[in-house]
């Protein structure tokens, strides 16, 4: 029996190739999948709220970061945010720098010795709801990361911290300062009064 030479062999190589992508590339070409777009009805549900707050911590002169880092926040499946439970899990980051208090950081007269940070996530929850299937399903749409610094004067267990204009003070433990920078309904108490 006669053996292919090497040119001949790699020619006829070749062609099989060549024929297998045509005929595979044809088949492919007539079974098209067709996609139909889904439309969706929308229910704002909540529009432009403080959805969930993170406690970043408090930084002093001596813990001061110089390094920017990342923090996240999630907001997880099922988690209740302003009386709803969303069906999709959001994280978001926000690069930032925890530095601790500056000179102009006052706190009434006396100048802050501390700061504390957290991250505020603000955006809006609604219902959406296919209208080919009828399934509905709560998640947040627009959403947005900022960060809140917060001068204090801290002593021992105690927080001493201004009013949004800095012009009443008052102290606080500071497990209470910590525990209320992680919930948006006591957060509002202890930050804007």
């Amino acid at each position: 029996m006669k053996q292919l030479s090497g040119k001949a062999f790699i020619t006829f190589f070749l062609i099989a190739i060549a024929l297998f992508i045509i005929v595979g590339y044809k088949y492919v070409s007539r079974h098209e999948v067709l996609v139909t777009a889904s439309s969706y009805q929308y229910e704002v549900l909540v529009n432009d709220a403080e959805l969930k707050a993170k406690n970043l911590g408090v930084v002093n002169a001596e813990k001061s970061k110089i390094a920017y880092q990342k923090q996240t926040i999630t907001l997880n499946q099922k988690e209740d945010m302003s009386g709803f439970k969303i069906d999709e899990p959001l994280t978001l980051e926000k690069i930032m720098q925890l530095k601790g208090p500056s000179k102009q950081d006052k706190v009434g007269k006396q100048n802050a010795n501390a700061v504390a940070y957290e991250l505020v996530v603000v955006g809006d929850i609604v219902r959406q709801t296919d209208q080919q299937t009828k399934k509905s399903q709560v998640v947040v749409v627009n959403a947005r990361v900022s960060s809140v610094r917060i001068p204090l004067v801290l002593d021992k267990q105690t927080a001493t911290i201004a009013n949004s204009n800095n012009t009443k003070t008052k102290t606080i433990s500071l497990d209470e300062l910590n525990n209320s920078l992680d919930d948006v309904a006591k957060r509002k108490n202890i930050i804007a009064w």
